[in-house]
């Protein structure tokens, strides 16, 4: 079948068989009858080469993705333009259809994957992680996750109903192309870089390279269902801020890859929230956002801060100061100020009212962490730095004071609701209640695992009776207040301890009756429902995460199941969770315990 007058870089059967598409160097795809071998439609419009094509699920669709950083939409009977998608992101190296025809997925040379509408045609979350050119997607059979190799040598593996990295696999070398097995229990990924022959691992982890034509060939088979701890690590990305809008209908996080995202905060659902002028992490230090989330602080190495409207991509100011690298970024409530702490412990305070005013230095002289915190009503700083903390009045830039507290160095601080008390989390696991007006401590609260566990989060609710804690430990901790004869006593209650790494944030909901969510170093994010019976005695349900690699089982018993796929018995099997009575797969009987 010839037509074509360049290279031929993609070539696809419709899902019938009836037709082929072909597409390459001349920016044009020719639709072909695979009987008659006869050209059916020429479709032009991409202005530069065409690296893929793809059919839809139902072949009534053609997508393809071409160096002009298009993706084009085309009508298989009629060989029209349905539409056409611009994600500015690169070259469209590759896509991909699910197999339930919900999302079609493109991969970019920059190393993102964005996902759109198949129907709508409407953008979708954008994936990140790879740090090189996507070279190939694929969605799994049953569309539950989407696979993905670059030339960064890794294939990572997504999951389509949260939108969140699962895994990652490195390789020896740069990775080609990837596809899964039918049953989606497999992933396979090819490379054609020179290498010896040689087999890595046991029977779920081999590797077969041969020499063809002068270059190694070599495909690597991944089972994903037996063993994915061993093969497929989760990328944990912790969680260096998070909020509630001031609605409490949304939940704002920021990780350390200054990756913002947005979360539905009922249903869970989430969208990423962060303009592609931030896409490039190695570029900057750190970021913080408004409340609302309706501004962004972005700083870069220079020691520069860099502000944006998150709504509409556009920049505003850039803050000029700092000598040094930024660690730390904090807005005030009110969105007014921002503090910001660089690597030589230098405290400066912006006022974003007048941006070109000569803003306050605070210089501190010892210490490797320096923790600042806003007043609810923005009218104080705190600067916490080893045990030592100094009040900064925001509208006189006058300091209130400067005590030394603690032996222990500081890890967190946070204002109560009321902003008479502020409550100290130490390296100790220990929180200390210091009041503003007396300098007096109030109760040590003692609950969280000592033994250098410092305690990394807290946060008051809204209502001021209760006090949620995370720390080092893995755990969050929940504190009552109680008042007995005027004097004010806190008590520990709960502890939820389901979590695999530090917890480094927690916020309540403000308008939500007992709800919260947390950030964990494991990357997940969980929002609670807190309850609590008439005896006083409370518990703490997950609503929903995101990001979960994992379930705790700790105690489970499973028995009397019937009807297990193969699927799931494998699943089971491979944590010595089942002992199959028979062979029998549509009716297996299955006993066992999991401690």
């Amino acid at each position: 079948m010839s037509g074509h007058t360049g290279n031929v870089k993609s070539v696809v059967f419709s899902p019938c068989g009836k037709q082929i598409a072909s597409a390459g160097d001349d920016g044009t795809v020719r639709l072909w009858d695979s009987e008659t071998r006869e050209s059916l439609f020429v479709l032009k419009g991409h202005t530069k080469p065409i690296l893929s094509v793809k059919y839809s699920p139902d072949g009534r669709q053609l997508i393809s993705g071409s160096e002009d950083q298009t993706v084009r939409v085309w009508n298989t009977q009629s060989g029209e333009l349905d539409h056409v998608l611009r994600p500015s992101l690169g070259y469209v190296l590759c896509l991909a259809y699910s197999p339930d025809g919900r999302w079609v997925a493109s991969g970019h040379k920059k190393g993102v994957l964005q996902l759109w509408n198949a129907a709508t045609g409407e953008l979708g979350p954008v994936l990140r992680g790879h740090f090189e050119s996507v070279t190939g997607i694929e969605f799994s059979p049953c569309s539950q996750w989407l696979a993905s190799s670059s030339h960064d040598r890794t294939v990572r593996l997504w999951d389509m109903y949260s939108s969140t990295l699962l895994s990652v696999s490195s390789g020896l070398s740069t990775c080609e192309c990837v596809a899964f097995s039918p049953d989606s229990l497999q992933i396979a990924s090819g490379s054609n870089r020179r290498v010896r022959l040689q087999e890595v691992g046991g029977n779920d982890w081999k590797v077969r390279l041969r020499e063809v034509g002068g270059c190694g060939w070599k495909v690597r088979l991944r089972d994903i269902a037996t063993r994915p701890s061993s093969r497929f690590r989760r990328e944990d990305v912790p969680m260096d801020q998070i909020a509630y809008t001031p609605d409490g209908r949304n939940i704002f996080a920021q990780d350390s890859n200054r990756v913002l995202r947005k979360w539905d905060a009922g249903t869970g659902e989430s969208s990423e929230f962060l303009p592609p002028e931030f896409a490039e992490p190695e570029r900057t230090s750190c970021m913080a956002f408004t409340p609302d989330g309706s501004q962004i602080a972005v700083s870069y190495p220079s020691g520069s801060i860099h502000l944006w409207n998150s709504q509409t991509s556009t920049p505003g100011p850039v803050l000029e100061g700092h000598s040094s690298r930024i660690s730390t970024l904090v807005y005030s409530p009110c969105s007014r100020w921002i503090a910001s702490v660089d690597w030589e412990n230098t405290v400066r305070l912006w006022d974003l009212h007048n941006t070109e005013q000569l803003h306050v230095v605070v210089e501190i002289e010892q210490g490797d962490i320096v923790v600042v915190v806003f007043s609810p009503n923005s009218d104080q700083l705190a600067i916490g730095n080893r045990g030592t903390i100094r009040l900064f009045d925001l509208l006189s830039t006058e300091h209130l004071t400067f005590n030394e507290l603690t032996d222990d160095l500081i890890q967190s601080m946070v204002y109560s609701l009321n902003g008479r008390q502020i409550a100290i989390g130490d390296t100790d696991g220990c929180i200390q209640l210091w009041d503003v007006k007396s300098t007096k401590f109030g109760d040590k609260l003692i609950g969280h695992h000592s033994n250098q566990n410092s305690v990394r989060c807290i946060a008051y609710s809204p209502c001021g009776q209760w006090i949620a804690s995370g720390g080092q430990d893995t755990t969050v901790v929940i504190w009552r207040r109680q008042v007995m004869g005027g004097a004010e006593s806190w008590s520990r209650c709960h502890s939820i301890g389901s979590f695999f790494r530090l917890v480094c944030n927690v916020a309540w909901n403000p308008v939500g009756p007992m709800e919260l969510v947390t950030g964990c170093w494991d990357g997940s994010i969980r929002v609670w429902r807190l309850s609590s019976d008439k005896d006083g005695n409370v518990a703490a349900k997950m609503l929903w995460g995101s990001n979960l690699g994992i379930l705790h089982t700790a105690g489970l018993v499973f028995e009397n199941a019937t009807g297990l796929s193969p699927v799931n018995q494998k699943l089971l099997d491979q944590h010595n969770v089942i002992a199959p009575i028979n062979d029998q797969s549509d009716s297996q009987l299955v006993k066992g315990r999991k401690n």
